[in-house]
């Protein structure tokens, strides 16, 4: 099975917000009507598909607010999904409002659930992205962030190590997370008034500059020490080395380059460093939703079997790697940031987007450095 370190380093799967991004081309205007409704008894496959896909999704979102993240199902913070097939976008948390320009009918999933349904909305080959803009008053996206997949037949297609829904469940996550950051009016004022650089600028650093990498590795490695250590001398010796190489490497950095990484580091290590963590703790409790669930339409849907097992999931491989270093050395980072402080016992979860100036690496120092 392909690494997800190596799917986020290899795959063009970035946030995107207005500073970098395209102005998507499927913005245009669909002549509003009366809606239609499709009933479950004229469902198409590919409908049947689409409700069981974003139900099961819609389950694991909610067993990760009840037991990893707090808020993350609450109303205020619910963003639109889109699920893009070969041929119809199917719209999930979608408002009669928002998209009251777009010629939808309502596609009936059962119990209460049900998704718009439109034609294809662009021809992008492959969504999996997080999208806003700042800039177009006129867009669906003006402040809006909306988590954009493809559907898994798509997935698969584009990287073939993946290739079950339980799979694509776990990148939907991570992508649908940064939803739920942006839905914080501080944390998306914050992107669009002080982050003037895209984190694709990070990886280039860590590219061009051996040494860089050498010592984020170094940092890494004292950060996963400290979440092993059995002692608490053992535990504040690693987390003192990583506050030193971390920062030894910025200082290095800033004399060489004249430019201070701090808040852009911060701020990306936030982001992605808690999106990683939403994605890795859902996948590692799919077990505790197997019951239940089963699919009639979804033949890549495997009812969690490979995850049955998983009580001690952080020992498994598929969980062991998204701890590893890789060129977007922010994911690994922040998410062991977030493991050290939740072995810590520090509280960084509740306020942290309403806070985004902070972020993990601020809350850690003010919590542990003396």
């Amino acid at each position: 099975m392909m690494k997800f370190n190596q799917y986020f380093k290899s795959c063009d799967v970035r946030f995107l917000f207005s500073m970098f991004i395209f102005f998507l081309s499927f913005c245009a205007y669909f002549p509003y009507t009366k809606t239609k409704i499709i009933s479950q008894a004229n469902r198409t496959m590919a409908d049947c598909v689409a409700c069981e896909r974003i139900n099961v999704f819609i389950k694991s979102k909610e067993l990760i607010s009840n037991i990893v993240w707090k808020g993350l199902n609450d109303d205020a913070h619910i963003r639109p999904l889109l699920y893009f097939t070969d041929s119809s976008t199917y719209i999930a948390f979608g408002s009669d409002i928002l998209f009251k320009n777009y010629n939808y009918e309502l596609l009936d999933c059962g119990n209460g659930f049900s998704l718009l349904k439109l034609p294809r909305m662009d021809a992008q080959p492959f969504h999996m992205e997080n999208n806003m803009n700042f800039k177009d008053t006129a867009s669906i996206f003006y402040n809006q962030p909306m988590m954009l997949c493809s559907d898994v037949e798509t997935l698969i297609k584009v990287v073939p190590d993946f290739n079950k829904t339980e799979d694509w469940l776990q990148l939907v996550m991570h992508e649908y997370f940064h939803s739920f950051q942006f839905s914080h009016k501080a944390t998306i004022n914050y992107l669009s008034e002080v982050i003037q650089i895209s984190s694709d600028t990070l990886n280039k650093i860590y590219i061009q500059n051996a040494w860089f990498g050498e010592l984020l590795e170094n940092e890494n490695n004292a950060l996963l020490n400290a979440i092993r250590a059995t002692t608490g001398d053992s535990m504040n010796h690693y987390m003192d080395e990583f506050y030193q190489i971390r920062q030894r490497r910025r200082m290095q950095y800033e004399s060489l380059h004249n430019l201070n990484l701090s808040i852009m580091e911060n701020f990306w290590e936030t982001i992605e460093g808690t999106a990683r963590y939403a994605e890795y703790y859902m996948a590692g409790n799919f077990y505790k939703i197997a019951t239940g669930t089963s699919s009639q339409c979804d033949s890549l849907f495997k009812n969690f079997r490979d995850y049955s097992d998983m009580i001690n999931f952080e020992n498994e491989l598929e969980f062991i790697e998204r701890t590893k270093m890789m060129q977007a050395y922010y994911y690994v980072t922040g998410f062991n940031l977030c493991r050290l402080m939740d072995k810590i016992g520090i509280n960084y979860k509740q306020d942290l987007f309403n806070h985004p100036a902070e972020g993990l690496y601020e809350i850690f120092t003010k919590h542990t450095i003396r």
